[in-house]
Formats: structure tokens, sequence, C-alpha cells
């Protein structure tokens, strides 16, 4: 578990300080990534956000959120804690999951009625 923490917080740098001090670094550094980008549009007219890019970074994070999820629930389906709150968090996750997954496809759906000159 320690071995995973570190990996994970060596994506932004996070890992050189105490895990109190360097949570805190892993956020900032997370969020600087969606705020950087709307400062320089206002400073700068010939910068442009790749917005297909920054979707799909957030996506990807949507992913390793959904991986995390799945790694941290399958401590509840064990012999001596399976109880209706695992299966309430299995589905409480696997509603999630879905409802991603049909908001995308949703979307995918509407852009090729767009394009085809449907709506």
């Amino acid at each position: 578990m320690v071995n995973r923490s570190r990996k994970f917080r060596s994506l932004s740098g996070s890992s050189f300080f105490p895990i109190y001090v360097g949570v805190y670094i892993f956020i900032a550094s997370i969020l600087l990534t969606f705020i950087v980008p709307i400062i320089l549009i206002t400073k700068d007219e010939h910068f442009q956000v790749n917005l297909p890019h920054l979707i799909e970074r957030v996506s990807l994070l949507v992913i390793i959120t959904f991986g995390e999820m799945v790694v941290g629930l399958a401590s509840f389906f064990t012999v001596e804690n399976f109880s209706i709150y695992s299966v309430l968090n299995f589905v409480i996750m696997l509603s999630l999951f879905l409802f991603l997954f049909l908001a995308n496809l949703t979307m995918l759906l509407m852009k090729d009625l767009v394009k085809r000159d449907y709506l």
C-alpha cells in the first residue's frame, strides 16, 4: 500500500515532502492544470486551449478514479466482511459507471445526429 501511494504521489513531485504536505501539493498540481489555461487565455489573445486534450485528461482521471474505487471495494468482498453494505457499495459503483457510460454514449449520438443534420 505504501509503494502504490508513493508511486501515485510521485506524479506531481509531491513525494519529496511528508504526506501531510505532499497531499496538498498533489491537489494543487491537479487544480493548476485547469486554472492556468484560463489565466493564460485572458493574458494572450493568441493562446488557444486544446479543449479535446483537456477533456481527455479529465476522462483519464475519472477512469483512474474508477479503477481505484474497484480496488478499494475489493476489501468488502471477503468472507468476514461480506454484508448488505458490500452489495450496496457495488451497486453504487456500478450505477456511477453506467451513468458515465450512458452520458458519453448520449454525447456521441448527439454529435452524430448533428453531423448528419438530423438536429
